[in-house]
């Protein structure tokens, strides 16, 4: 049986120096090739992280119940490496993946990440997410998020503010988040799409409204057409040329069968009625002599949300209002709402510019700001 070359002695030093046989070799993998982006991994070999699970995909809690605290409170995450996994499932009504800004799909490598690179704003989205930051909105046994516009700006510094917007519009645009109304011009909410639809599926399999004989079809009709509503509102019109667009497209040769399907206007009543769709009473298009109406999209327990969301609001200006300034940390321990944090309603507050943290060399106090 041959045996490693002896080991050679160093004259200077007298240690033992390995053998060439016995030296450890230095691993060179080489990275898949794939399009233009083809480089070396030296030294370790790459393994594949695991997946997020369907709950964490999604964003929301395993802990998180129909009663789950709305805006719940923790320490800041931060942005988390672009390392980790944010590969969603597919889009519900595209079937491409809602993974970044961008629509198009970048080659494929294997180091370890699935899916395009997320642009920053869907990162932060999915690090206030992740963090239990949003406010909650209850469904069966569970809860999705909405993400406040002032949330993600705060994640970053004001240099980012205009890239923000951009991302946040091109987010909307390619059906990745939907936008929520929350009654006032300034506040903006937002939601990721398959939260939504989850949440719109929900509302459907919990209703006991039996005014159309086929719900899931405008269920289903309503979730694959997000993507064209892709402004603040959707019009009466809007809605009713992509159902017509639906039916053609699958209609069927028997015609007892067509005429059992569903009407545009029940369709529309039966959105309404589960509380899908809101009734813009501001914005109207006149067109003739009657008026066309538009809508806000919605979800059941949305508005109850919002109400609780302007109670504690509320409660905390008027505690601010009997005091000059108050500590921060007093404010805190003082201020407790069952369901909105205190610091939630706080940075909210001072995005608007309706109250200011003044720090000084014992602590941070808060005061409203006169005239707001």
């Amino acid at each position: 049986m041959s045996s490693a070359p002896p080991s050679k002695k160093d004259e200077n030093h007298g240690t033992q120096i390995p053998s060439r046989a016995s030296r450890p070799r230095l691993v060179v993998t080489k990275r898949k090739r794939s399009g233009k982006n083809s480089n070396l991994i030296i030294g370790r070999n790459r393994k594949r992280k695991p997946g997020l699970s369907s709950t964490a995909r999604s964003g929301i809690s395993k802990s998180s119940t129909t009663t789950t605290t709305i805006g719940h409170a923790r320490k800041s995450p931060g942005l988390p490496s672009f390392h980790n996994r944010y590969g969603l499932s597919p889009n519900p009504s595209t079937g491409q993946q809602n993974g970044s800004c961008s629509g198009d799909d970048d080659d494929d490598i294997d180091d370890g990440y699935d899916g395009d690179i997320p642009c920053d704003t869907l990162v932060a989205f999915h690090s206030i997410v992740q963090a239990d930051q949003g406010l909650h909105i209850p469904i069966s046994n569970n809860a999705v998020q909405a993400v406040l516009e002032n949330q993600i700006f705060m994640t970053f510094d004001e240099n980012h503010a205009s890239s923000i917007h951009r991302e946040l519009l091109e987010l909307v645009h390619s059906n990745k988040v939907q936008q929520l109304y929350c009654q006032d011009k300034v506040t903006k909410a937002f939601i990721l799409t398959e939260d939504y639809v989850k949440a719109v599926w929900d509302a459907h399999h919990t209703s006991t409204i039996t005014t159309i004989q086929n719900p899931e079809e405008v269920i289903v009709w309503f979730v694959s057409n997000l993507q064209s509503w892709r402004g603040k509102t959707v019009s009466k019109s809007q809605l009713e040329s992509r159902w017509e667009e639906f039916r053609n497209a699958n209609k069927q040769d028997d015609n007892t069968v067509t005429s059992r399907s569903t009407s545009f206007e029940k369709a529309l009543k039966f959105l309404l009625d589960l509380q899908l769709l809101i009734r813009d009473v501001q914005q109207s298009t006149l067109n003739g002599s009657c008026h066309e109406s538009h809508f806000f999209l919605w979800l059941p327990q949305w508005g109850i949300v919002l109400k609780t969301w302007n109670e504690a609001r509320q409660q905390l200006v008027n505690l601010l209002a009997r005091s000059k300034e108050i500590s921060k940390m007093n404010l805190l321990r003082m201020n407790r709402h069952p369901c909105i944090s205190t610091q939630f309603l706080l940075n909210e507050l001072v995005w608007k510019g309706r109250v200011e943290i003044i720090e000084r060399p014992f602590g941070s106090f808060v005061q409203l700001v006169k005239g707001k």
